[in-house]
């Protein structure tokens, strides 16, 4: 589990770096460009963190627990197997509409990186398969989910978000809702009737 340091410099450099892929991909990613974009000297950047890369790799830790934080509070929230899995959908997509650069970078950047930031994303969609089916398991509501038909939910689903992000669509995601309850209708019918 990411744990963000207190730094308020190492905050903003995992904000800057976060935006500039985000926004511009990994062409012209650097130490010159967060130092720009944070006022931060080459000097003070190298105490804060190694290399570029690590810093986008904690950015990118960070975004990741983040989502799994509002899937996690969503299911505290809901009444309902079902209920819980509208109430993540609704406010991840809504988190992505309006923070483009987070849907960019976990969604096309990420497989446009290296092979740690790919290790990475491997490791959160892990974390949220694990998350989803203890819950599933806690609430005992619907005993014939697999983890197989779960982890095939959440591939088709991240390849429906990714489509969107990469054609610039970032801002239609919330009416994904729609389409995803229809897909998760084809892995699990009941909590699609939601």
């Amino acid at each position: 589990m990411y744990a963000p340091t207190a730094c308020t410099t190492c905050g903003s450099l995992r904000a800057a770096a976060l935006q500039l892929v985000g926004e511009q991909g990994f062409n012209g990613f650097s130490v010159a460009t967060l130092c720009a974009a944070t006022g931060v000297t080459p000097d003070e950047f190298v105490d804060h963190y190694p290399t570029p890369d690590a810093c986008l790799y904690d950015a990118y830790d960070e975004l990741s627990q983040d989502l799994l934080d509002e899937i996690a509070d969503s299911f505290d929230c809901a009444l309902s197997w079902p209920e819980a899995l509208v109430s993540a959908r609704s406010r991840i997509l809504t988190r992505l509409a309006h923070h483009p650069e987070e849907a960019r970078m976990l969604f096309v950047e990420t497989l446009r990186g290296d092979r740690e930031l790919r290790r990475r994303r491997e490791q959160g969609r892990q974390r949220m398969l694990a998350l989803i089916l203890s819950e599933h398991r806690r609430r005992g509501e619907l005993d014939q989910l697999s983890s197989v038909q779960l982890e095939m939910l959440l591939g088709a689903s991240f390849h429906l978000i990714a489509t969107h992000v990469a054609d610039g669509r970032t801002d239609d995601l919330p009416d994904l809702c729609a389409e995803l309850s229809e897909l998760t209708g084809m892995f699990e019918p009941l909590a699609a009737a939601v």
